[in-house]
């Protein structure tokens, strides 16, 4: 387990730009204060409601989009959903994926993190119950 992750962290300071242009961080716009922007099931306006964002959520996970590129999906809690793209406005910060900003994920069964810590070379630090923070 230790191993595929340390070679996928590795890996991924090789991706293109192209390859790695989404998953991207966005925020809801122009959307009114006393409005919502509508999560739906499919990139339709007329497909089912599955719920909502605020007009101030940020952070929003565009995971992917449409063909055209009019509808992003986002996930919704446990459900992924599709949100209008013209509601949302890309954060302007360092792609993760460049290893500029610092990056954490972690998993259980067994328990482990690891962490990415950018610079120059980056530094991944790895750790379980057993091995805390190996890099």
């Amino acid at each position: 387990m230790k191993a595929a992750l340390c070679g996928l962290v590795l890996l991924l300071p090789a991706m293109s730009l192209a390859e790695t242009a989404l998953p991207a961080l966005h925020d809801v716009a122009a959307v009114a204060a006393n409005d919502v922007l509508n999560v739906r099931a499919a990139p339709d306006a007329d497909s089912a409601l599955l719920g909502s964002l605020s007009p101030y959520a940020t952070a929003v996970e565009v995971m992917g989009q449409s063909p055209y590129g009019k509808w992003g999906q986002i996930n919704l809690g446990e459900v992924a959903g599709w949100v209008a793209m013209r509601y949302l406005s890309a954060q302007n910060r360092p792609a993760w994926y460049r290893m500029q900003a610092p990056l954490h994920c972690f998993g259980t069964e067994p328990f482990w993190s690891a962490r990415i810590v950018p610079g120059a070379e980056p530094q991944v630090v790895l750790s379980t119950v057993d091995m805390p923070d190996v890099s």
